[in-house]
């Protein structure tokens, strides 16, 4: 470890070990270097970096991978390959080509990762498009998640949107917006969709890239040992103990032990049986 490099103007600076890379100007790296922390007020080209500390504030274009222990974008990356960290910060816009992996994660700005997402803790108030799944500890997402594949954690909730191509799967599960996927599963499932008003729906239906509506299936299949639905379209629902509240329209329900349904639902079958709700 070497020296300091600081640009202000147009520079450039080779490949190395250094103590702070800081450039406010126009930058440009073409070999991998590793320092302890990296600011990008300007902007950055370069190659792979390993640092203890990166913050971009301006823009960096990587055509490489990233390796640091604490992650801040509040501007704009594009990352070629992979991005690994012990925390990540995203209030900006962060695109990643390749694989993500981050200790903890929050996402209040834009994130879009190519390749497998896997993280703690992950936490998302912004917007996040995951091409190729997520693997969590915990999700909790207040903004806009879709995953092309499964999302898969041991905690999710949610007061936002959320959207797999294939399954959600987690211990305890407790939906307070909107979601869709071909599975739900887990041990403990709780879905109670809140219509947000008009113009909060429109907006967050054009941000999902779909109309969801009253009747639009939130999954094919949702399966848990306890589950709690209200205002819910789903195809089968199987479970233990199963409520079905306000609201919900239900192809059928596998019941293996006690369930109640509220009479403004819908349940065609039960147990495989043509189901009448009883005189009121």
């Amino acid at each position: 470890m070497t020296q300091n490099i600081h640009i202000d103007g147009h520079g450039t600076f080779s490949g190395g070990a250094y103590r702070s890379v800081s450039v406010n100007g126009l930058g440009r790296c073409t070999e991998p270097f590793t320092c302890q922390d990296i600011t990008v007020n300007g902007s950055l080209s370069t190659a792979d970096i390993t640092a203890e500390t990166l913050c971009v504030n301006g823009h960096l274009k990587a055509q490489g991978s990233i390796t640091s222990k604490a992650t801040s974008i509040n501007g704009m990356v594009f990352l070629d390959e992979n991005l690994r960290t012990e925390d990540l910060r995203v209030d900006g816009n962060l695109t990643v080509s390749g694989s993500l992996h981050a200790e903890n994660v929050r996402v209040d700005g834009r994130l879009k990762c190519c390749g497998v997402m896997t993280a703690g803790p992950f936490a998302c108030d912004g917007i996040a498009s995951l091409e190729n799944g997520l693997f969590a500890q915990s999700v909790d997402v207040d903004g806009v998640l879709t995953v092309q594949g499964n999302i898969e954690a041991e905690h999710m909730e949610s007061d936002g949107k959320i959207s797999a191509t294939a399954q959600i799967s987690a211990d305890t599960i407790r939906l307070h917006g909107m979601v869709r996927a071909d599975e739900i599963v887990g041990d403990s499932i709780e879905i109670c969709y809140k219509s947000p008003a008009r113009a909060a729906a429109s907006f967050l239906n054009s941000v999902f890239g779909s109309n969801l509506c009253d009747n639009t299936r939130s999954a094919n299949l949702i399966e848990a040992t306890s589950i709690r639905l209200e205002s819910v379209c789903a195809g089968v629902v199987s479970g233990e103990h199963v409520i079905i509240g306000k609201n919900c329209q239900i192809d059928r329900l596998d019941c293996t032990g006690d369930f109640a349904i509220d009479p403004s639902s819908i349940v065609r079958l039960v147990n495989g049986t043509p189901y009448t709700p009883s005189a009121q």
